[in-house]
């Protein structure tokens, strides 16, 4: 079977390939799970927060609702720092690859 890189993919395997990356750091990384069940606790509890960022409701929030609107935002930005390292490793072992294989280093 020939081995697939990310270079020899299109932008659909591509997509792809990010998606699966996001459901591994899901599966295995402890910290990323934590913070993305917390998020969803959150939700659970105020509604309206769920609702302005899913649905993208307007909707009359109290102080307690803006505040969790805020921490939900910090945390979804935690996550997508996490994700981005990955990307940014998953990156770094393509391109190791693809130098190795044209025989540069």
């Amino acid at each position: 079977m020939k081995e697939c890189f990310l270079y020899d993919v299109d932008s659909i395997e591509f997509c792809e390939a990010i998606s699966q990356l996001k459901c591994d750091l899901k599966n295995n990384n402890q910290v990323y799970r934590d913070i993305f069940y917390k998020i969803e606790r959150m939700k659970m509890k105020y509604p309206v927060v769920r609702n302005i960022l899913e649905d993208e409701e307007t909707s009359q929030m109290n102080l307690e609702e803006s505040l969790a609107l805020l921490k939900v935002i910090n945390l979804y930005r935690e996550l997508f720092r996490m994700e981005e390292y990955e990307i940014f490793c998953l990156g770094c072992r393509e391109n190791f690859g693809y130098l190795r294989r044209i025989e540069v280093i």
